[in-house]
């Protein structure tokens, strides 16, 4: 906090205390050691992670750690829709969280800020899904899990969620999550039904896919403009 002090017109008074506030210690408070541990805590275990599985599996850490681009010589600009579909992803995952944790210390009913803690969550399932590939590779060539389960999980935590809170989503505009819903059920039909083979529908099938994350996180916006605005 800045403390705005009167002109003493020289007072010699007033230069001590000049002096004691560019000479005292802050010493950092439990307060902000959590916080120092909360943000770096999680990235040093990522690195420490990293470190292992690089030893276990006899390959340089940098297989991890560098740019996809840098590590196959590839063009950087390839798979810039989807990077650019991460980022949306990540920007609306921010916001759940950011507004759950307003929307508790604002006292909000527990119900609002499930809804929006829930809504963070199912959308960094999703985000993490499309980064690495989850549905299309992990699950189904690592675990032999079917890519059709997964997404039907996927589908049914949403409706899920849906059900669970319908008198909020009734309450906003659920048009605007409708059509999201649109974007990403065509997307994936076209996925399925050419069987992923298909080159010259990517642009369409993944253009769709980007449309439903952009609507995804315009509908993130409005509830929580509609929350503050009704609060």
């Amino acid at each position: 906090m800045l403390v705005r002090q009167e002109d003493t017109g020289g007072d010699s008074k007033s230069e001590p205390s000049r002096k004691a506030m560019r000479t005292t210690t802050h010493v950092p408070s439990r307060r902000s050691m959590f916080h120092a541990l909360w943000l770096y805590g999680p990235i040093l275990l990522l690195l420490i992670v990293v470190a292992f599985v690089s030893a276990r599996l006899g390959v340089s850490p940098g297989y991890f750690t560098r740019d996809p681009s840098a590590l196959t010589g590839a063009n950087p600009f390839w798979g810039a829709v989807s990077n650019v579909g991460i980022l949306l992803w990540c920007a609306c995952a921010t916001l759940c969280f950011y507004v759950s944790w307003l929307a508790r210390r604002s006292g909000a009913t527990g119900e609002w800020t499930s809804f929006f803690l829930s809504a963070g969550i199912l959308t960094t399932i999703l985000l993490l899904d499309d980064l690495f590939l989850l549905h299309e590779v992990v699950f189904p060539g690592w675990l032999g899990i079917r890519e059709r389960y997964v997404i039907l999980t996927y589908g049914l935590a949403a409706t899920y969620g849906v059900v669970r809170y319908r008198h909020i989503i009734l309450a906003t505009n659920y048009w605007i999550l409708a059509l999201a819903a649109g974007f990403f059920a065509v997307s994936l039909s076209v996925d399925y039904l050419t069987g992923h083979g298909e080159a010259d529908l990517f642009l369409f099938e993944d253009g769709l896919k980007l449309l439903g994350i952009a609507t995804w996180g315009a509908y993130r916006l409005s509830w929580y403009q509609n929350f503050w605005r009704d609060d």
